[in-house]
This record gives structure tokens, sequence and C-alpha cells, in this order.
């Protein structure tokens, strides 16, 4: 949910108070004067699920609190020293005992107050921060668990059958991001992917961000892009190479799992035509083609279960005057 508010976090023209001044000359290399620096604050993430159907845990938000502290502010996580704006010198993590996320959990958010230094050339930068041009953020971080909302797998060891922002029973199927590794940048964005986020909202995660080549962005980064853009789109030559070398995996992939679908439907409609004889193969195998591989797996076992307790049948042919008993009770 956007919030429509509009909130400065340092009004034009106030400078920090002695405490905020020697927590950002913790990371200064001379000692510097308050009339020499400008601050303001941004939320990074909070505990709400986000346009990718994400969201953190708690514990996840207190731990970045303390990575967080020292991190430098980018643009459009570009990963240049170049684009080096602002610098975060302390964090709080908040909460609203009136709001609850997706999980039923308070809403919680992670704060932080960041410093530039007032040089001309951050002049018009500032103005638009005060004027609510520049707000919405998104943090560079990685975790080591996404765990699936609904069954509990760890995503990052093992797939599930679940699609995130595909509704189950009434539920909206979303990753839980846990356990953070890293926090290495927040930058100003257009499009954050959490829905509160930045100097006057609250923020999201650009996670697993590819620091390679430049600072090239990953697939998720670069898919995300993708998805929020509305007019044309610009790529580098690397991430564009990348793109490319994606799509390709993407293709072998996506025919080696046609070809695992296809012979696991072959063996789904041959044991349910084993268990019901009266079975329309053709109408079942054309139903099967539809579903997920994850569903015709449970198809397999249920049928596998049926077609073990089938008697074995002589391979001479059966005796008429033998007791079949057993093969007359079986019933599906």
């Amino acid at each position: 949910m956007d919030i429509k508010k509009s909130r400065t976090a340092v009004p034009a023209g106030e400078t920090p108070d002695g405490n905020d001044i020697a927590e950002i000359n913790k990371y200064t290399q001379k000692t510097l004067s308050p009339s020499e620096v400008y601050t303001f604050s941004v939320t990074l993430c909070d505990n709400d699920v986000d346009r990718d159907f994400e969201r953190f845990t708690v514990s996840a938000i207190h731990k970045f609190a303390e990575m967080f502290k020292g991190v430098t502010g980018l643009f459009d996580h570009s990963m240049s020293a170049k684009d080096q704006t602002a610098r975060i010198y302390k964090t709080a993590v908040e909460t609203d005992p009136s709001r609850q996320n997706a999980a039923g959990e308070t809403y919680t958010r992670l704060k932080a107050w960041c410093y530039m230094l007032r040089l001309p050339k951050y002049d018009e930068l500032i103005g638009e921060i005060e004027g609510g041009i520049k707000k919405e953020a998104s943090i560079g971080c990685s975790v080591g668990k996404v765990i699936c909302s609904l069954c509990g797998a760890n995503l990052k060891q093992k797939g599930c059958g679940h699609i995130k922002g595909k509704k189950y029973d009434g539920v909206i199927c979303h990753s839980v991001l846990s356990e953070p590794t890293d926090a290495y940048e927040w930058s100003f964005v257009a499009v954050p992917a959490q829905k509160n986020a930045g100097v006057t909202k609250a923020s999201f995660v650009s996670k697993n961000y590819n620091t390679q080549k430049g600072g090239m962005k990953n697939m998720d980064d670069i898919l995300k892009l993708f998805k929020s853009a509305d007019s044309e789109v610009t790529l580098k030559k690397t991430e564009i190479s990348a793109l490319a070398e994606y799509i390709e995996k993407l293709t072998v992939l996506s025919k080696d799992g046609e070809a695992y679908k296809s012979a696991l439907v072959s063996e789904v409609t041959g044991l349910a035509a084993s268990v019901l004889p009266k079975l329309d193969a053709e109408a079942f195998k054309a139903l099967c083609e539809t579903l997920q591989a994850e569903t015709l797996k449970n198809f397999k076992a249920a049928f596998s279960e049926k077609t073990d307790c089938l008697p074995q049948l002589n391979i001479g042919g059966l005796d008429e005057s033998a007791d079949n008993n057993n093969f007359n009770q079986f019933k599906i």
C-alpha cells in the first residue's frame, strides 16, 4: 500500500545535532561540522508483502539494522563510485501496533538516517529530496533463506509447486526472506519493489545483486525493470549479453522440462488406465498435459499405491475355476 502522506525527513536548512554529528564523524576522514552536512531519513525495508510477492521477517529487519550502518547510497543500483551520494550513519527498527502485514504480524520497518556533504554539486539533489521528487528507495542485499509462505520449502535449496502471487484457497502465495548475509548498498529508484519505500515512504530490496562486470544487473533486476517499464528500456551491452545467455539457458531447460513432463504424463496415464479400466485414456492424457509437474507427481504416487494393490495375474491366463474372490473384492 502506497503511503500518500507528504513528510520531509529533514526540513530545508536543518543541520544535525551534536549526537548526530558525532555518529557521522565515525565515517569521515576529517571532523565535519554540522554546517557542512545535510541529513535526511529513509525507510529501507519493512515486513509487508511487496510487488514481487516477497516479505522480510522481523528478525531479518533487526539484523539489517546493524548491517546497514555505514552503507553507501547510490542511484539505480549502479555500483559505481561516481554515483555515491550519501551514507547511512544510524538506523532504528520501528513498529506500528495499529497496522498488520499480510501474515498478521505487527507492521515493522527499518528506518535509516543518511548524511550528504553540503557541496554545490549536491544542491540540486537536496532540492529534489526536499521537494519530494527523489524519495523512493531500494536496498541491495542477500539472504540465506527464501521460504514459501504456504508449504515452508526453502526455495534456495529446492523448488515447490506453489507460484508466487497465485491464490491458493484464498491465500496469496509469497516468499519469506530471512537470515540476511549481506547489506551492501541502497539506491534512489523510480519504482521500488516494496510499496512503502523511500525518504517519505518505506522501501525495498534488490536482492542478490551481481557486483561482477562493473555492477551489471542480475536477471531478477532486469526482469523487474521490464515489468515496471511503461516505455522504452535501455540496457548496457554487458546486460544484453547476459540476458541473451540467460534466455539460451532457459530454452535448454524448457526443452528438458517438456521432455520430462511428457514422460510423466504418459506414465501417469498408463497407471490411471491400469487402475480405472473404463477410463478414457486419451481424454485423461489431454487433461494431464494441462497440469503442472508437481500435480502429476502427486497423481503418480496415488495411482502407484492403487496398482500395488492389484493381484498379480498368471501369464498363462486365468483359471476360470480358480478362486478369484480377492480380485472380485478389489474396488476403487
